[in-house]
């Protein structure tokens, strides 16, 4: 029986499940989460690189469930915590997939609580006149020397 599909956007999570893997390319580690969506009948599987290219993004994905940067935890510590993320939906193999919207936030796609700054999505900017946008110029200055004649030989010597 399909699962039911939910709308993108920002729900609470429940994991399920947690454990540490190996890729199979490059034997870099990796913590596989499988959640459920509170309220839903819906689940998000989510990988969070610990070593290797992707390690970047899984510290910052491991702040986002609320663990210190730099401390890999154990997968046990991830059963039945809770956390809030974006979601979205991405195709992979010809089907639509529930993932978190990693690029949503710092934290990999995950609020932190209130205490924590920086991990709102961004917003537009706010313009004092709104007919014109901020930001540079898109033409170029007036230039303070004088454009030399056409005709005008321009060797120094």
């Amino acid at each position: 029986m399909p699962r039911e599909k939910i709308e993108p956007g920002l729900y609470t999570l429940v994991c399920l499940k947690a454990q540490l893997k190996h890729a199979k390319a490059s034997g870099d580690r990796y913590i596989s989460v499988e959640c459920k969506v509170q309220g839903h009948d819906a689940k998000v599987w989510e990988t969070i690189m610990l070593e290797g290219k992707g390690k970047g993004m899984g510290q910052s994905k491991l702040m986002g469930w609320g663990f210190k940067a730099g401390i890999d935890p154990e997968p046990h510590e991830f059963i039945d915590r809770e956390v809030q993320a974006h979601l979205k939906y991405e195709e992979w193999q010809g089907e639509q997939w529930l993932k978190v919207d990693a690029r949503a936030t710092r934290t990999g796609g995950y609020l932190l609580p209130a205490t924590y700054a920086g991990d709102e999505p961004p917003h537009a900017p706010i313009h004092k006149n709104p007919q014109k946008p901020a930001g540079r110029p898109r033409t170029l200055p007036d230039r303070t020397e004088p454009k030399p004649a056409d005709d005008e030989d321009l060797t120094p010597f």
